[in-house]
Formats: structure tokens, C-alpha cells, sequence
């Protein structure tokens, strides 16, 4: 079965991925039909590395200013993953604090890469996927995360597909 990247590419798109979390290193199968697959995966443990959403956005962003057609990116960010350690910047108190400082992190660099991408006259087609973790937000069916997506993809992107 093709992949979409495998499909885009053969279709002339240039294509590209940018991912921040071990499990999904090239390594493992992943980067089928991506011109460009960034796995640099430099903070971590051996077998647990991972890239800050920071590092991902801008190393996205560069590319997303680069490509001169129809381009497909997969950015991925793995920040709000055990250990929760948010920068300074976004540590919460609370419970969930280092938690939820992580998503706000995130959704920051998400911002980020979505403001760099319009500077740049590239406007973004944006497709938000999360797994909520059901013991932090309460979110217990595929209808709940559905529409949790949905509210968080209306508020920041002129476009999501789900």
C-alpha cells in the first residue's frame, strides 16, 4: 500500500517530515516517500532520543520557506511526553502543570511555525492528530478526541482536514 507521502511525491509535490520523538526514527520504517525525513534527534537516553518542538518547528519552517510547488510536511512534536519538563517560560503549577506547560509549549512553537510558513506567502493546510492521554484530560472515546482537535485546529489554522 502506497503512502501518502509516496503518493504526493510521485504526483510532483515535493515532500518533507520533521518528527521529534524516538518512536518514530527512519529507522523503524517511517520515512517512506519523504524527499526529506528529519529525524535529528540529538536530547535523550540512547533509545529514547527526541528534538524540543522548537528545534522542529525551525528546522520545518526553514524547508516550508524553501519548497517552490505543492509541498506536503509532516511536522510532529513529542514535547508533551514523561518526563514533563516545559521550559521555564511555560512551567504551570498545579497537578497537571508540567503537563500542561508542555502542550502550551507547543502550541506556541505550533503558532510559530504556522506565522513563519504566511510571512513567507505559504498559507498552510494544517491536519491535527493527538492521542490526549485520557488519564490527563479526561477524554475517554474517538468522538471526544475528535472534537477536541477540531476546537484546538479552529482557533489557530485557516484550514483543517480531518
Amino acid at each position: 500500500i502506497a503512502t501518502l507521502a509516496e503518493r504526493l511525491s510521485k504526483a510532483g509535490w515535493e515532500t518533507a517530515a520533521f518528527v521529534s520523538g524516538f518512536p518514530l526514527a527512519r529507522s523503524l520504517g517511517f520515512g517512506r516517500g519523504f524527499g526529506r525525513y528529519d529525524d535529528s534527534l540529538p536530547d535523550g537516553p540512547s533509545g529514547r532520543k527526541e528534538r524540543r518542538a522548537k528545534a522542529t518547528a525551525a528546522a520545518a519552517s526553514a524547508w516550508i520557506g524553501e519548497t517552490r510547488g505543492p509541498f506536503f510536511a509532516w511536522v510532529h512534536f513529542y514535547d508533551p511526553h514523561a518526563p514533563y519538563e516545559p521550559p521555564p517560560a511555560f512551567a504551570q503549577s498545579g497537578p497537571r502543570g508540567a503537563y500542561d506547560g508542555e502542550v502550551s509549549y507547543v502550541d506556541y512553537q505550533v503558532g510559530r511555525l504556522l506565522a513563519a510558513a504566511k510571512a513567507r506567502g505559504k498559507m498552510l493546510d494544517v491536519v491535527v492528530d493527538i492521542d490526549p492521554g485520557i488519564r490527563r484530560t479526561g477524554v475517554a472515546s474517538p468522538e471526544a478526541a475528535l472534537a477536541l482537535t477540531q476546537r484546538i485546529a479552529a482557533a489557530c489554522c485557516d484550514t483543517a482536514v480531518f
